[in-house]
């Protein structure tokens, strides 16, 4: 997909698709409402009719909070909804270093978790070249919205 490609996907984007996804008090992320029937079938999540979805309230702890995700993804793996199980566990909260729990990759994009990595551009000191990195072939599947990657 080319850069402008990625652009007017953006520009598709219909918010009223959506509600916000919450942990306590904290949104988190966001959950396209056709798949709020999905969700309402585990007691683990909350299901705020028309405007929002919440992990459960007794879910108090990081831990609790991870595992409640953890097995809502390995179904929707199984099923096909979201990419393969990874293994690669994304801190979930609204700012960089707090961690409510943790998402496994697959299912970033399903809570509307933003999701991203940084790239380091190096270069060998004696002869200015640059050291092209080169993208693991199972990752290159993997690039959604929100997935430029930049130099430092």
């Amino acid at each position: 997909m080319s850069f402008l490609d990625r652009i007017a996907e953006c520009n598709r984007h219909d918010a009223e698709r959506y509600v916000p996804f919450h942990i306590g008090a904290a949104q988190v992320g966001a959950v396209r409402r056709d798949r709020l029937t999905m969700l309402g079938s585990y007691p683990e999540f909350a299901i705020r009719p028309g405007t929002s979805v919440a992990l459960a309230d007794f879910l108090t702890e990081p831990a609790l909070r991870t595992a409640a995700l953890n097995k809502i993804v390995r179904v929707m793996c199984s099923r096909g909804i979201c990419d393969p199980w990874r293994g690669e566990p994304y801190p979930v909260g609204t700012r960089f270093g707090e961690v409510l729990c943790e998402i496994e990759r697959a299912g970033a994009e399903f809570f509307g978790k933003a999701h991203g990595a940084e790239h380091v551009d190096a270069r060998r000191a004696a002869q200015a070249q640059p050291l092209i990195a080169q993208q693991a072939e199972e990752d290159r599947q993997h690039v959604g919205v929100g997935d430029l990657k930049g130099l430092v």
